[in-house]
């Protein structure tokens, strides 16, 4: 059920870039559509999660690493993918951002005591060398910022899914992406609250299903294999997202598929094998 749980979350995600890209297409901001798109998941999981749960059990413990996960997962590291999209489009940005598997596995080892290994390092390079190839690396549309805006987005995700472990470790992954909602509602609401006003009907739309996709169904996959699986492996295993989001984008957007997708799927698909089965 981990691994169910967890290639839901690849789905899901895989459709996150083309669709936040479709939101911004519409005339949609991006720190507004990152809003849009926690309104939306807070007022699906808010009502769905205290009916079956109830209230999180008050552990200020669990409500911070909670905090630090909203902040630089969906808050600031989403706001930023949204930036990178923009400039260098959805499947670069994808390829730029889910270098937070380097990130997540050092913080994994440094920080919550996993034992580094030899085949997760090996894993990890052979999957992220098949992201670059899939993408055919950078060629095509370069942009210093765009590629600047997808680093950081590496940085917030890898230091948000190690706080993200942690969490997990005390509060139900229901009570974890319910709290996150809700609390970027409130601050990315009151932060973008003029660009929201004027958001349109289309971009409105695309918006609130990349939040039903990306933050209800995608974010419950990945905090439950986040904590049945820990942070490498789910790492590993959402690597296949830059793989899948150029034929997403193909799909929905329109952008054309690079050279050398096959070849970098076969690889990154070897890299995932590796790290899991390490």
């Amino acid at each position: 059920m981990s691994l169910v749980a967890a290639a839901i979350a690849v789905a899901c995600f895989s459709l996150n870039a083309p669709l936040m890209g479709l939101a911004m297409r519409k005339g949609g901001r991006p720190g507004a559509i990152v809003a849009l798109r926690n309104f939306t998941a807070g007022a699906v999981l808010t009502p769905a999660t205290m009916l079956l749960l109830g209230p999180p059990p008050m552990m200020w413990e669990a409500a911070a690493f909670a905090l630090l996960a909203s902040l630089f997962g969906p808050g600031v590291g989403d706001i930023l993918y949204n930036f990178s999209i923009q400039r260098v489009g959805a499947s670069t940005a994808a390829t730029l951002a889910y270098m937070y598997i380097f990130v997540a596995y050092s913080l994994d080892v440094l920080l919550l005591g996993a034992e580094p290994r030899g085949t997760a390092i090996v894993g990890g390079i052979l999957a992220l060398t098949g992201i670059a190839l899939s993408s055919n690396g950078l060629r095509g549309r370069w942009n210093v910022w765009g590629v600047a805006y997808g680093a950081l987005t590496a940085v917030s995700w890898g230091v948000a899914t190690t706080a993200l472990k942690a969490a997990t470790d005390l509060w139900a992954p229901e009570h974890i992406a319910m709290f996150r909602s809700i609390f970027l509602s409130v601050v990315l609401g009151a932060a973008y609250g003029r660009d929201i006003k004027g958001i349109g009907m289309g971009a409105a739309a695309w918006g609130s299903v990349s939040g039903f996709t990306g933050l209800v169904l995608g974010a419950l996959g990945f905090i439950y294999s986040v904590r049945d699986l820990g942070v490498t492996a789910t790492a590993l295993i959402t690597a296949a997202v830059p793989v899948l989001t150029p034929l997403m984008a193909r799909a929905i957007l329109g952008d054309p598929i690079r050279r050398g997708q096959a070849a970098g799927a076969l690889l990154t698909g070897t890299g995932i094998a590796i790290g899991v089965a390490a």
